[in-house]
């Protein structure tokens, strides 16, 4: 009926207002299955709006001035807006989650490299041993000297990547991004 119909839209509305940004990926990726979910929903219930709506105005050509003609359109209108609400959220909630996991990817590529690069450096610090040894570890301090540009382009791509995700994110979770670009800057 008219107002089943009506109720489960405004109903629908509010929990599609009712969205905010989350804090951390998982939150993301759980909220992006809710929006999924929601969206599923609204598309399966275009079959039940177009009964009401075509039943409404079957009622309407048998009786022109039916009230009928005001709740088809603003079921209509409704569901076309929360519909297209739906789509909206959840392209950008699909957009949050892409950008955090690559903020979590290029922050993991830069640590995975620091890690080896200390390791390097460890290797190479001392200045004990024979002729041979020493020469050694000159090459392996320069070939870590030469991979530090790796390093500077993987620490610019987390923090590129870091900034980007920072509007898809509650505060919470924007101070959270900001203290690992800070420790990792470092």
């Amino acid at each position: 009926s008219h107002e089943q119909v009506l109720k489960w839209l405004n109903d629908m509305e509010r929990r599609l207002s009712d969205i905010q940004s989350k804090a951390d990926l998982s939150e993301k990726k759980a909220e992006l299955q809710r929006i999924k979910g929601m969206y599923e929903d609204i598309v399966m219930y275009d079959n039940m709006v177009k009964s009401v709506t075509g039943k409404a105005s079957n009622l309407t050509d048998r009786s022109p001035t039916s009230r009928s003609t005001i709740n088809t359109s603003e079921i209509l209108t409704k569901y076309n807006n929360v519909k297209e609400q739906a789509t909206t959220l959840l392209a950008g909630s699909q957009q949050s989650v892409t950008l955090h996991q690559d903020f979590h990817d290029n922050c993991h590529s830069f640590l995975s490299w620091l890690q080896m690069a200390a390791e390097k450096f460890t290797t190479c610090c001392d200045t004990f041993g024979d002729k041979s040894t020493i020469e050694a570890k000159v090459e392996r301090a320069k070939l870590l000297l030469a991979s530090l540009s790796q390093g500077t382009q993987l620490l610019s791509q987390a923090t590129k990547a870091g900034e980007a995700t920072l509007p898809s994110t509650s505060a919470a979770g924007q101070m959270k991004i900001r203290q690992e670009l800070q420790k990792i800057s470092a």
